[in-house]
């Protein structure tokens, strides 16, 4: 499966260190360039996303006119374009935004977030499991 990555879920992977197991889960990962922006915090965020092999992919001015037909509620552009290119381009999601998960459960995206990531890298024995 070929993922879109929201950036939400690459600060929270970013913090501990985690982007190079998202990569390990699926085909590939992607994260458009409006929220590759996003993505500064932590420190070398960027970098870090670079360095985990998710393609940064640049948003054509067409796919932004084009998902302001998803624009409602609370959805943000970049999230809109999230969920244009993950419909158009047959991408799951990555993300942990509820408005975004809403609105992408309407048009029938696969969506996923955090929980999915931990869950999936136990069961595939990519993980050890932590006590805490």
């Amino acid at each position: 499966m070929i993922v879109i990555a929201d950036a939400n879920v690459l600060i929270d992977l970013g913090l501990v260190n985690g982007l190079g197991v998202l990569t390990k889960l699926t085909k590939k990962v992607e994260v458009l360039d409006v929220v590759f922006d996003e993505c500064t915090a932590p420190n070398q965020l960027q970098d870090l996303i670079i360095s985990a092999g998710i393609q940064r992919i640049e948003v054509k001015i067409d796919w932004l006119l084009a998902s302001q037909q998803y624009k409602q509620g609370e959805l943000s552009d970049p999230d809109a374009l999230c969920l244009y290119y993950a419909k158009e381009f047959n991408r799951g999601l990555i993300t942990n935004d509820k408005p975004l998960r809403k609105a992408s459960q309407q048009q029938g995206i696969k969506i996923n977030g955090t929980l999915w990531i931990i869950h999936q890298a136990y069961e595939k024995c990519r993980l050890s499991p932590v006590i805490i």
